[in-house]
């Protein structure tokens, strides 16, 4: 269990370190997580083809514990992990979004409220 959880702090720590360099100061910063919804990779599309539609581009130089890095044409930033429940073993997807003036919220909401439907 102690193992999960140091990997996942882990994994967080990266994330944030490896987007660091892309946030101002006045940033925001929000993070949810969701259920799978059927396999992991149809989950994973399924935010991919999300962010897609809402004109996000995609970086391939995010560090290894990322799943997926995306910029959006304002300039808020979409960062997706995936977490380990530690008591039920489930796998889930750690949605960070990183905005400006309250922007990271509506954002993340906004991408939850599409992987829903």
């Amino acid at each position: 269990m102690q193992t999960y959880i140091r990997l996942l702090i882990l994994c967080l720590t990266m994330v944030l370190l490896g987007i660091s360099g892309h946030v101002h100061a006045d940033d925001t910063r929000f993070h949810l997580t969701l259920p799978l919804q059927g396999t992991a990779e149809a989950s994973l599309r399924q935010r991919e083809l999300i962010l897609t539609a809402m004109g996000a581009k995609f970086r391939a130089d995010g560090s290894p514990t990322e799943l997926m890095t995306a910029t959006l044409e304002d300039g808020k930033h979409v960062t997706i992990t995936h977490a380990r429940d530690r008591d039920t073993n489930a796998l889930s997807f750690v949605v960070q979004c990183i905005g400006g003036e309250g922007g990271a919220e509506a954002l993340c909401q906004d991408i939850a409220r599409r992987y829903r439907k």
